[in-house]
């Protein structure tokens, strides 16, 4: 653009889809996370699609899953876990202690069927092997020297070290049986304590604290028993934050004494008088 006497540079028009190319090669990065991510996406599509064949061959029962469906439909509606057995209209924290079904319920403002809680259990199941990974990362990164990495891994084409090894645990989380058999037993509270408890242990070692607390509160919700799992997750978060403020502690008191112990450099240029 020209102006009298002046010539002014217009600034470029930023690309629309410039923000979802970084967003993609943020996300693809790592090749191992992108090889995760898609064996997440198979796994519930495999096992989504199993809930969903038990239910429509009559394998589903109202003991467990109509009355938790009941129950978390009616909190979606305004009334706190309630449901009805023999004609008795009650709340379903007489038999268990469940307030994490009050949090899912919105799930039912999405789509107001029962196959909405079989696909939200998997989805919940398999977004734990993204912590499983990241802690894999974290632990492997801290025990691996670097120089042994390079030795264990100098065939390995993406160069990335001890990441194959993290997707191998995250890989193995998603076939273990206990939890496939959890995913193909209909509806149960304790499935989605699962990624809970990973993403506490994740927080603490990244010392998200605020998120840890978070998580730690949300175990305690998911049933009775998981109440004292939180609170052993809460005793092993002091210890460990104890133990990394030592740790700290003790680097810098080391770096301190080295830095005092160095020589001083002395002019060795003799004096003349």
């Amino acid at each position: 653009m020209t102006t009298k006497g002046h010539s002014v540079k217009s600034k470029p028009t930023p690309k629309p889809n410039r923000l979802i190319t970084q967003s993609l090669n943020l996300l693809f990065a790592d090749g191992y996370r992108t090889a995760l991510i898609l064996c997440v996406l198979a796994y519930v599509v495999i096992f989504t699609g199993l809930a969903w064949d038990f239910h429509a061959g009559m394998r589903t029962h109202k003991a467990d899953l109509g009355q938790i469906d009941q129950a978390i439909w009616n909190s979606s509606q305004g009334r706190f876990l309630q449901s009805t057995e023999r004609e008795v209209t009650s709340t379903r924290m007489t038999d268990h202690v469940e307030p994490i079904f009050v949090l899912i319920s919105p799930i039912y403002w999405l789509w107001n069927d029962v196959r909405a809680l079989l696909l939200l259990q998997v989805m919940a199941v398999a977004a734990g092997a993204f912590f499983v990974y990241a802690l894999a990362l974290d632990k492997l990164d801290q025990l691996v020297a670097e120089s042994k990495r390079a030795l264990i891994w100098h065939r390995e084409p993406l160069r990335q070290l001890t990441r194959p090894l993290a997707l191998a645990l995250a890989v193995a989380y998603l076939l273990a049986p206990q939890l496939q058999s959890v995913l193909l037993t209909e509806v149960h509270a304790v499935a989605f304590g699962v990624p809970l408890i990973l993403w506490a242990f994740w927080a603490v070692e990244r010392r998200r604290w605020a998120q840890f607390i978070l998580a730690a509160l949300l175990v305690a919700a998911v049933k009775e028993e998981m109440a004292l799992l939180a609170a052993g997750l809460g005793v092993w978060a002091m210890w460990r934050a104890v133990g990394m403020h030592n740790a700290q502690l003790t680097m810098h008191n080391g770096s301190i004494i080295q830095s005092t112990n160095q020589p001083i450099n002395q002019s060795t240029t003799p004096v003349s008088y």
